[in-house]
């Protein structure tokens, strides 16, 4: 339980600065950034993004149970970004209310789907190298994300 927490709260930090610092520079590069559609592509791409980087990752770590683990994983990390976004503001009074819970929809089902087609992908290396790829995967990723925002 606590490697899901370790996992999920990694996830979360990768889902915030994808909202942040990528998700409206992708949007802004096909689209103009104005109106309720930029806000739900932006939510979307801003769960999408760490969903599946992380998601593949995330197959490589489990064998067994790879879809009831991801949706732990997700399910978690969504937890804590409405926990963190209801500490900040009360984002459920906003005319976008939706987009906490659009973004979290994103996260649930990528994160699951890649999981899984990443424990296929990897169903022929060796153990040792399937949960090296996947911890040095979520590290780097999450080691990116923590950075990112100082370059």
């Amino acid at each position: 339980m606590l490697a899901s927490l370790a996992l999920a709260l990694a996830l979360f930090i990768c889902v915030w600065v994808s909202r942040v610092f990528l998700a409206s520079e992708i949007v802004g590069s096909f689209m103009a950034l104005a109106g309720r559609t930029a806000i739900a592509w932006i939510a979307v791409v801003g769960g999408l993004l760490p969903a599946v980087t992380l998601g593949l990752a995330y197959g490589f770590l489990r064998t067994r149970n790879v879809l009831v683990g991801a949706l732990v994983v997700a399910v978690l990390a969504c937890v804590f970004e409405l926990g963190v976004a209801s500490v900040a503001v009360p984002w459920w009074t906003f005319a976008t209310w939706w987009v906490l819970p659009l973004e979290c929809l994103t996260i649930l089902l990528f994160f699951a789907l890649t999981a899984l087609a990443g424990s296929q992908f990897a169903q022929r290396l060796f153990p040792a190298a399937r949960v090296g790829v996947g911890v040095g995967m979520f590290v780097l990723l999450t080691v990116g994300a923590i950075v990112w925002p100082w370059l």
